[in-house]
């Protein structure tokens, strides 16, 4: 689980591990959000911050 603060602009900042499951994935998982692109949330049709949390699920083959 991650926690992140998705900006004005859809970037995520203030991206930290909640729930770590080890063996460097929790840092991992932090390195694969900061990637992402979200859709900005609206308030009053103006784009704002917004808090969240994503699970990021691995897949060892």
């Amino acid at each position: 689980m991650v926690y992140l603060v998705v900006d004005e602009h859809g970037n995520p900042t203030h991206v930290r591990v909640v729930r770590d499951i080890g063996m460097g994935l929790g840092q991992k998982a932090v390195e694969a959000v900061r990637q992402y692109k979200f859709k900005p949330a609206l308030e009053n049709g103006k784009p704002v911050p917004v808090e969240m949390t994503v699970e990021v699920n691995f897949q060892i083959f």
